[in-house]
């Protein structure tokens, strides 16, 4: 009889402690962060430099996909950091509520103008013409042209040289994405700014300088900054691929890249933005431009090689 009693008392205490939550006999300080910003401005590596402060005790979601990051708010986990982009905000249909879920949230803005030459160039490895030989060396001969002479193009006609390229050979059902793709992420990432004040903002510009002890004491963590990002891998994720190739880990070379042509078409659109996110109305052009070939045409040559795709 005393054994059954003492069944009987293991059996409780143990339906106690699976009903209770177990978190609460983990010491670890609970923390879900949310990492978001526009393609291109930092954000994979901020997530890296968070995930290596964070430890192995982690679940992580990178770029998720909408089940995924439904389970990421649904989670239990002590650890979680989400990373998403603006790019894929379909994904996630409510997400001005459900940002309010993490504990801790930072936005990762940067100078639109060098977001722009990033994109140009970094999108290249996911487009049709890349496959083709003759279309890609029209697209890698204009940049070349452009690292001899950095006035020979504007950066508004690489964009449009680089959609009429895409445009030949994509399927009837796709249009390229564009430069005013960027400019409209870029008002939405401004305008989530205005509208969750308790959003932490980092500037791409502070963390490529190493300006990180504000970011270190708002999430109580160490956070270093250059992560090497061609580590990254990743379980949740809905990217094709999360091998990441950086480029140029600078900011401020949109005044080599851009012409005068490119000021008098950006500066009217992106100015009132740039002014709502705290950069200011300077774009005085270098008086002596230098693009360097290898984060530019030899960059792209290289991510297309490196990029497997199969649509």
């Amino acid at each position: 009889m005393k054994w059954k009693l003492a069944v009987l008392l293991i059996s409780i205490l143990a339906l106690i402690a699976i009903n209770m939550n177990i978190e609460h006999f983990d010491p670890t300080p609970k923390k879900h962060i949310l990492i978001i910003g526009t393609a291109k401005s930092g954000t994979t590596a901020v997530y890296k430099s968070v995930k290596d402060a964070m430890g192995e005790k982690l679940t992580s979601y990178f770029e998720p996909s909408e089940s995924n990051f439904k389970a990421a708010l649904r989670s239990r986990a002590k650890q979680i950091l989400v990373k998403i982009t603006l790019i894929d905000r379909s994904q996630y249909k409510n997400l001005y509520k459900d940002i309010h879920q993490f504990d801790k949230k930072i936005m990762v803005i940067r100078d639109p103008r060098d977001i722009l030459i990033s994109n140009l160039l970094y999108t290249v490895r996911w487009m049709r013409f890349s496959k083709d030989p003759v279309r890609l060396q029209t697209f890698i001969t204009a940049l070349k042209e452009k690292e001899t002479n950095p006035r020979s193009h504007s950066l508004l006609a690489l964009y449009q040289l680089r959609d009429r390229l895409e445009s030949e050979v994509m399927q009837s059902w796709e249009s390229p994405r564009s430069w005013h793709d960027e400019y409209n992420d870029y008002a939405i990432a401004v305008r989530m700014i205005q509208k969750t004040p308790e959003l932490y903002i980092l500037r791409y510009e502070d963390y490529v300088d190493g300006e990180l002890d504000a970011l270190s004491d708002y999430l109580g963590l160490s956070i270093t900054g250059d992560a090497d990002v061609s580590t990254l891998k990743e379980q949740h994720s809905i990217k094709k691929s999360v091998r990441n190739i950086a480029r140029s880990k600078t900011y401020g070379n949109w005044k080599n890249w851009f012409t005068a042509e490119d000021v008098d078409a950006f500066r009217p659109l992106f100015q009132p933005l740039m002014d709502q996110a705290g950069y200011s109305d300077d774009w005085a052009l270098s008086p002596n431009p230098t693009i360097d070939a290898e984060k530019s045409s030899a960059y792209v040559t290289r991510i297309v090689s490196e990029t497997a795709i199969t649509w």
